[in-house]
């Protein structure tokens, strides 16, 4: 018998982020495999499909796309074999009670280190400091009660070890769709937005947090010869339009693109260049490889990882645009041997594998 899943999560649909993409993705393959996948969130304008579960919400008032919803539970998930839970707060603490009530095994994904964010909140340094001292207690203390934690770079689980976190942990890659991601034709894209494909174009899409550092690819263009595409949206992207008119270079925003674009939109890319220097995995940099389009990312987190020197990009100096600019030219140079490396690449990092071994660890547990 193929275990019923609950999976809790501060954030959803329609909100666009490395949690809700792997929440729908795992949802679909593991549904697909004849299983069931609840997923309980916040009310939002998402409109619920079956064993989706919207909880009363409100807005969050310190990060624009995100809500707080009541720490409460749909009691007719009471037959659910399995709790996971995606992120520590009030549907977390939902999900780790649910459990408790109904003696059901508990995992976590931890999917965002905290205390990286929290400096968002107030400009003050000192109030900073505090707010990540709390944000990593509360997160040692939420991951201890759980039976099993799911990481999906070594660099995430290093740091949970460092944390002090004592529950068994395990590196489980979120996994992409490669039946979706795979290199397309993009004359069709191309013409749509108006760009030229006889230049060389470079490109981000994701959430535009500030955390995410796309300052330095726009701050770089200024430097390179080429057209800027910069898919997605969030609360930074009115401070990046306005840092690339005052540069006045090339750089195109294309706002949110649709799913069904995506694959255009890497395989339209000369390079793709991920600056953040905070990713616990880094699933845009898993599609564009996906799309044989190689990677310059930042020398940060798990990026370190989730792309290979010399296979599927590059790195450079996190913070040194002069780094990126250099790192980048010296890219373009290898990028026909690189973008068939990628292709290579492919089956090692598909979502079959991932829920593989996800119905492996989720048995491991009844």
């Amino acid at each position: 018998m193929i275990p019923s899943i609950s999976a809790f999560s501060d954030t959803y649909l329609p909100t666009l982020n490395g949690v809700t993409y792997t929440l729908t993705t795992w949802k679909k393959w593991w549904e697909r495999s004849g299983g069931k996948m609840h997923i309980v969130y916040p009310k939002s304008a998402h409109n619920s499909k079956q064993n989706e579960w919207p909880i009363g919400s409100i807005k969050f008032p310190f990060y624009p796309g995100y809500r707080i919803a009541s720490p409460t539970y749909p009691p007719s998930l009471k037959n659910t074999d399995i709790v996971h839970t995606h992120t520590p707060f009030s549907l977390g603490i939902a999900g780790q009670n649910m459990a408790k009530k109904y003696n059901l095994p508990i995992v976590a994904s931890y999917h965002t280190p905290l205390s990286k964010y929290v400096e968002y909140i107030s400009s003050n340094k000192s109030i900073s400091t505090q707010l990540s001292k709390a944000s990593n207690y509360w997160e040692y203390s939420f991951l201890n009660r759980a039976d099993l934690i799911l990481v999906h770079s070594k660099t995430a689980l290093f740091d949970l070890q460092e944390m002090g976190v004592t529950s068994p942990i395990i590196l489980l890659k979120n996994g992409i769709d490669i039946s979706l991601f795979k290199p397309i034709e993009t004359k069709y894209f191309l013409d749509k937005h108006g760009i030229d494909p006889d230049q060389t174009i470079l490109g981000y899409t994701g959430r535009h947090g500030h955390e995410k550092n796309i300052h330095e690819l726009i701050q770089a263009s200024s430097s390179l010869d080429a057209t800027i595409l910069i898919g997605g949206v969030g609360p930074a992207k009115t401070k990046l339009e306005s840092q690339a008119k005052r540069l006045g270079t090339n750089v195109l925003f294309l706002g949110r693109l649709p799913r069904d674009e995506l694959s255009a939109f890497y395989s339209s890319l000369d390079l793709f260049v991920f600056p953040s220097p905070v990713e616990t995995q880094g699933l845009v940099a898993l599609e564009s490889i996906a799309c044989g389009t190689p990677v310059v990312a930042a020398n940060k987190g798990a990026l370190i990882e989730t792309v290979t020197d010399g296979k599927t990009g590059t790195h450079y100096c996190s913070g040194d645009t002069s780094s990126l600019v250099s790192k980048i030219s010296e890219t373009l140079q290898n990028k026909n041997n690189l973008s068939k490396s990628c292709i290579n690449h492919r089956d090692s990092i598909s979502v079959d594998t991932t829920i593989h071994q996800l119905s492996q660890i989720y048995r491991s547990l009844l």
